[in-house]
């Protein structure tokens, strides 16, 4: 999940817990998906039920 937020250690558009995506890149470290820093979908929900959300939608 792409997120754009000033904590966790983001200063722009990244991934929770891997960092940047100018620093990661669009390929994500092998196995970043078994990394503990690494927050889930059910992880982020159960942590704020009251979280809003918005649909991106991209052309080209």
């Amino acid at each position: 999940m792409l997120e754009s937020n000033a904590a966790y250690g983001l200063d722009g558009v990244g991934y929770r817990g891997l960092g940047n995506l100018r620093d990661v890149g669009l390929q994500p470290p092998a196995d970043w998906w078994v990394r503990s820093e690494v927050w889930t979908w059910r992880r982020i929900c159960s942590t704020y039920p009251f979280r809003r959300q918005a649909w991106l939608k991209v052309k080209e």
